[in-house]
């Protein structure tokens, strides 16, 4: 695809040099903000009627195929939706175009040329009849790659200074919406085009990165300095496939709901059976050696009985023993039984658990237990419920925490101190495998760490923790001498 240099005339037709127009270099604010923005929202929708017209489904199919193609992930159609409209549709138009072996082999979107991308195409059509203002828009768009950017100061309803990490670039970008929500440290992946004195974000990822994920960046952009001694949005432009790769993984990553699993590597589903029965001293006669901890007199003597001695309510802990040199040391807890009268409940945390119990139990009491039914609790149910508990409003009785106890909580503090103290010399994942005071000895690694002391800074181990929390971070920081890069800067 052919490029526009710096010093050619700026195709906008303004008859000035493009590094003075529509490249960037120009102050003027004659066309404000909201104008550029809605102008710009404008130019998409002639560009989607245009490509349904001119490129057909072919050319989309074509498209995603690409965008999507070296990852190796495939998304789910929420994931997709979700990249569509503001990341997949600007890229599509202004970065996307066929290679001339893709013609060889038969791949075609209408008469789309090779090396040209669809807002090219749509430009040398319609060239007499955009206004000057679409002009600018389209051309500047067609020539800036997606790149991560690092929010580095925000104004409230006015913009975001943010700093290239590829390139270090720092740049005020002109945006309303997203100083609302975005914070200092975050990191965006995004697509500028800059015009009339503005820097626009015309093309983003619906994610904000954590810091926690910035030493990920940083290893690319040391793999990318291999290759280029200068990266700038030339090589940007170059390494726009590795660089989308790289963010797609990054974002399947990021999306992923962990799976939460029992110790035998079931998934986690809080379920309670529900069964009648004829006998309680029956049924517990037939379950209690399903407990391998505590003998049938220790469960009796925890149980509840009548007046006239019979047993009225008793519960079953049901539990296997660990291998190893003396197994009765410990034992696994696979659920519980509870018999109360002619109920009794049985509380498991899998379905292959669940299956297992209510076999035994039906196998056990025979005709002497009738299964009523099984209230199941879904993963997305127990999280629900942790974020409820965790919450500041949660009305549970905490008073018998013992966690409100000094003493409780000072161990612990110590703990968290105790543990960036270890942290500075364990070797880590995020860093390669190396310790952070291995990492510290050159500008990526110092980089790396400090992302990462900015990133538990942030996270809370706990109420009346945090002080605690924040010390040992800034202890580790002085440590490896970056007490002058805190989270502030």
């Amino acid at each position: 695809m052919a490029k526009i240099g710096r010093n050619e005339p700026c195709p906008c037709g303004s008859e000035k040099k493009y590094k003075k127009c529509c490249l960037g270099g120009e102050p003027a604010t004659k066309v404000d903000y909201q104008r550029l923005n809605r102008t710009w929202h404008e130019l998409m929708n002639n560009l989607m009627e245009f490509v349904v017209r001119e490129l057909g489904s072919t050319g989309f199919e074509l498209a995603r195929g690409d965008f999507f193609a070296d990852s190796g992930w495939e998304p789910s159609a929420a994931n997709a939706d979700e990249l569509g409209g503001v990341m997949f549709w600007p890229w599509f138009f202004f970065n996307w175009y066929l290679e001339p072996e893709d013609l060889e082999k038969g791949d075609t979107a209408g008469d789309l040329p090779a090396e040209t991308p669809p807002a090219q195409l749509y430009l040398e059509r319609n060239w007499r009849g955009m206004n000057k203002l679409h002009r600018e828009l389209c051309t500047a768009a067609l020539h800036t790659p997606y790149s991560f950017r690092e929010v580095v100061r925000v104004q409230a309803g006015s913009g975001l200074l943010c700093r290239d990490l590829f390139t270090g670039v720092e740049e005020w970008i002109s945006e309303h919406q997203a100083t609302y929500y975005a914070e200092p440290g975050e990191i965006l992946y995004n697509k500028l085009i800059r015009t009339r004195g503005h820097s626009m974000i015309v093309g983003y990822a619906p994610i904000r990165i954590p810091q926690g994920q910035k030493p990920r960046i940083v290893r690319l952009r040391s793999d990318i300095r291999g290759h280029f001694s200068v990266i700038d949005e030339e090589a940007l432009t170059e390494l726009g496939e590795t660089i989308r790769t790289f963010f797609l993984l990054l974002y399947s990553l990021l999306r992923q709901t962990p799976i939460l699993t029992n110790n035998d590597g079931e998934d986690l589903s809080l379920r309670t059976m529900y069964f009648q029965i004829d006998s309680p001293q029956e049924a517990f006669d037939a379950l209690h050696s399903l407990c391998c901890e505590q003998s049938r007199q220790e469960l009796l003597s925890q149980a509840q009985v009548d007046n006239t001695g019979r047993l009225g309510k008793v519960r079953i802990p049901w539990s296997r023993e660990k291998g190893g040199e003396n197994p009765l040391d410990e034992v696994d807890l696979l659920g519980e039984i509870h018999i109360e009268g002619t109920s009794l409940t049985a509380d498991v945390d899998s379905q292959p658990r669940e299956l297992k119990l209510r076999r035994e139990i039906e196998t056990r009491l025979g005709n002497g237990a009738r299964y009523q039914g099984t209230n199941v609790a879904s993963q997305e149910d127990l999280r629900l419920q942790a974020r409820e508990s965790s919450s500041p409003d949660s009305t549970e009785d905490t008073e018998s925490d013992s966690m409100d106890s000094p003493d409780v909580l000072e161990a612990a503090a110590e703990k968290i101190r105790a543990h960036w103290q270890d942290w500075i010399d364990t070797p880590l994942p995020a860093l390669g495998g190396i310790t952070p005071r291995e990492a510290v000895r050159d500008s990526d690694g110092r980089e790396s760490v400090e992302a990462l002391l900015r990133e538990g800074e942030t996270i809370s181990p706990g109420n009346g923790l945090h002080e605690a929390q924040t010390e040992g971070v800034q202890r580790a920081r002085r440590e490896l001498g970056l007490d002058g890069m805190g989270a502030s800067e």
